[in-house]
């Protein structure tokens, strides 16, 4: 067979243009100081305490097996010193590679050399992907790895070499340490080779060496996670999700019925330069032939509006992880021209569809081509891996645009076998292209300009003595700056109420924000999370930065709390849940019967009054309707001294008795302490419409919508009690929530009992 020869000078040529981008991008970085940003600060940390300390230590918020990314990161740290601009570096240096052997596959899959750079700069400066260069997260690393890793399977695959197989396999292994799911291109590696090779002895052969490396990266990191590390909270409640998404119809109906249209878009959207180019010239458009064109305009119009506004199903853009996003909202304030940015969106996102719908007509109309792709091809190699890479994004819980990134290679070289012999039209593509990477670059500097700057702001109050644990300035600087305080004093759990940002509720339990650090003056949130807007603030404090994605100053707040909700005054009580405790739904991991939930009269400092007793790991669940007018939630709580009884038998007031004849002695010789939770839920079906065939307008947003949190309650009320550690966690504790916002709905309210840190 012929071998290929690489180094040509058109190759070399554009392989000096990636290398130059790269050292660009790595000039770049050194404009700013970076900070964590989202989940890296997990990934940053483990690095972090591997250089200084040569332990490989995750912390609780990590999912992925990271093992590769971490050596890799520590590597430049021991050359240059540890920094995050440093680890930023080794992000980029990556991503590089991984580009110069997406080129090289894309030669070795006989792309022109023209066309095969312009798809690597369109892969390069893909809006989803080019912010990411610029965080630790595990996207470029795995991607760069596994551009590697499919570079040699192909070629082995192609030619017949032992040795590519070897080396994919090699890679392959490395991408394992990185995500767990790069088990799955050596899987379709070897799975083509078997079904491919001749004779079945060698076909055997290839497979295995294809795939024990990576099987033995995998086992070996599986039982090493388990085992010698331990699993993480993160971890545990990934396989817990995958695992509910699976039996639970709903949910996997939920992923089925939007995952592949996400998908879609996201194609459409990273590929917008690509399908435009390959539209005729415009003097052809009023050929009657090109007439087929006004149809797809109109097709993709009518999908456009259904599923924007009318199906409910999200955008890819709304889950971006990048500067497009973060300058509509951080986790505490809206910032910028709201208006014009989601009208920015609609049109991007138009374009999205018009974009994959044109280019499915195309794959369609020209599917006679791929009659002359034989099942012995490596494409189909490239195909079984992109198949089993979508299997798995369809049963993981998060649909964050970014996972999409490992399956646009596979829809070039596949779905997009039948173009690369078309004509593009260059004129359209080079000013697209250069579109999006000037809308990419704008939107990267607005995110590192912000977070810097928020960070900073942060930094400025603990100079001036502000403990971190008053200050909150979102999901990475609070665990970057908290979680280990919390992690080693598991007790240390603040009462919440209202709106409770989730990683207070399971990563920081005890941070107290007197000090927010916002975009905005009132501390809104993401979309329907509006944390603490139930409590004022005042600004005291205020940076700007410049911003090229909105060409202005912009500021970002520090907001102090001054006071309070109020409790209002008394009314007349409009529900009893103890008097309507025989319509409750009882959930109980620990006791099947639900056996210990009921009511019985409880004697606290000399007081008695009638209560609901739960045992922890109980729910109980009242479904009503909220009244049309003011209304408040009154309750009382205590963690009784009986709680520590080993033994339990009977109902809440059989309980009750039995634990009275408990001797005193054997009270605290177990336990510690209770997480008491009050869990909302709106989402039911008597909210979803307003009147007769009048369907509301959030109901309207979200009843189909794919949220990450489908159906599920939010935690409104959180509190740690323990009589042994505060004896005022014994007597009742009097609690009041305004539920007003919540009038004329109907809602289930759920109290919850768990255990508490140590379970």
């Amino acid at each position: 067979m012929e071998q290929k020869r690489y180094l040509q000078s058109p190759d070399v040529r554009n392989l000096l243009l990636v290398s130059c981008l790269y050292l660009i991008f790595i000039l770049f970085s050194f404009l700013y100081t970076i900070y964590p940003l989202d989940d890296d600060w997990s990934y940053i940390r483990a690095a972090q305490t591997f250089y200084q300390t040569g332990q490989m230590k995750f912390t609780p918020w990590t999912s992925p097996s990271l093992i590769f990314q971490v050596w890799w990161g520590a590597l430049f740290a021991h050359i240059f010193g540890f920094s995050i601009n440093i680890l930023i570096v080794s992000t980029l240096v990556i991503s590089f590679f991984g580009s110069v052997f997406f080129y090289l596959l894309l030669r070795e899959a006989e792309w022109e050399p023209g066309k095969s750079i312009l798809i690597v700069l369109l892969f390069i400066f893909n809006p989803f992907s080019f912010p990411l260069l610029y965080t630790f997260f595990t996207d470029h690393h795995f991607l760069g790895l596994m551009f590697i890793s499919i570079f040699f399977y192909f070629r082995g695959a192609k030619r017949g070499g032992v040795g590519d197989l070897l080396l994919g396999s090699l890679f392959a292994s490395c991408a394992v340490l990185v995500r767990q799911q790069g088990v799955l291109i050596a899987a379709g590696a070897g799975l083509y080779l078997f079904l491919s090779r001749q004779p079945k002895a060698r076909a055997v052969s290839d497979m295995l060496i294809s795939i024990a490396l990576p099987g033995i990266a995998f086992l070996g990191f599986s039982y090493w996670f388990q085992n010698i590390h331990g699993p993480t909270y993160s971890s545990l409640q990934q396989t817990k999700w995958i695992v509910e998404g699976l039996i639970n119809p709903v949910h996997f109906f939920s992923k089925i019925f939007h995952r592949p249209i996400l998908i879609l878009e996201f194609f459409g959207i990273s590929l917008i330069p690509l399908s435009l180019a390959l539209l005729p010239p415009l003097s052809d458009l009023s050929r009657r032939r090109h007439l087929s064109l006004i149809l797809i305009f109109c097709l993709a119009a009518v999908l456009f509006y259904l599923t924007g506004d009318h199906l409910g199903i999200y955008s890819s853009i709304y889950s971006w992880m990048n500067g497009f996003h973060f300058a509509f909202v951080s986790e505490y304030g809206h910032r910028g021209s709201e208006n014009i940015l989601l009208l920015l969106y609609k049109l991007i996102d138009f374009l999205a569809i018009f974009s994959i719908t044109y280019l499915i007509f195309l794959i369609i109309r020209d599917r006679k081509r791929f009659r002359t792709i034989r099942l012995s091809s490596p494409l189909i190699m490239l195909l079984i891996i992109g198949l089993l890479q979508v299997s798995y994004l369809m049963i993981v819980r998060f649909k964050f645009t970014r996972y999409y990134l490992v399956l646009l290679p596979f829809f070039v070289w596949c779905a997009c076998e039948v173009l690369k012999n078309r004509s593009w039209q260059k004129k359209y593509f080079i000013p697209l292209l250069t579109g999006c990477a000037v809308f990419s670059v704008m939107g990267t500097q607005d995110f590192l300009s912000w977070n810097e700057t928020r960070w900073k702001l942060g930094s400025r109050l603990l100079q001036q003595g502000t403990p971190s644990l008053k200050i909150s300035g979102g999901f990475p600087w609070d665990c970057w700056h908290n979680m280990d305080y919390c992690l080693h004093r598991p007790h240390a759990i603040l009462p919440r109420a209202y709106d409770i940002p989730w990683w207070f509720e399971e990563l920081t339990p005890a941070i107290d924000p007197e000090y927010l650090i916002s975009s905005s003056p009132i501390p809104t949130g993401f979309f329907s999370l509006k944390y603490f807007y139930t409590d004022r603030y005042v600004v005291v404090d205020s940076a700007e930065y410049y911003s090229l994605l909105y060409l202005k100053k912009m500021k970002v707040y520090v907001l102090r709390r001054v006071t309070p909700a109020g409790a209002g005054k008394e009314g007349k009580v409009y529900y009893s849940f103890l008097d309507n405790f025989n319509g409750a739904e009882v959930l109980s991991d620990e006791f099947p019967q639900n056996s210990w939930v009921g009511l019985g009269f409880v004697r606290l400092a000399g007081r008695q009054q009638r209560a609901l007793v739960q045992p922890t790991d109980t729910l109980t669940t009242f479904r009503l309707s909220i009244p049309p007018q003011g209304v408040r939630l009154t309750f009382s709580l205590s963690a009784i001294p009986e709680m520590w009884a080993y033994l339990f038998s009977g109902s809440g007031a059989q309980f009750l008795r039995y634990a009275a004849a408990t001797p005193v002695e054997a009270w605290g010789k177990g336990g510690d302490g209770v997480l008491c939770k009050i869990l909302l839920n709106t989402h039911l079906i008597e909210n979803l419409f307003e009147g007769i065939g009048m369907v509301g307008v959030e109901q309207k947003m979200s009843f189909l919508k794919p949220r990450t949190y489908f159906f599920a309650s939010r935690t409104a009320y959180l509190r740690y009690l323990n009589p042994q550690l505060n004896p005022a966690d014994g007597s009742w504790q009097q609690v009041t929530l305004d539920m007003s916002r919540f009038s004329g709905m109907t809602m289930d309210i759920s109290f919850a009992a768990e255990p508490g840190p140590a379970a």
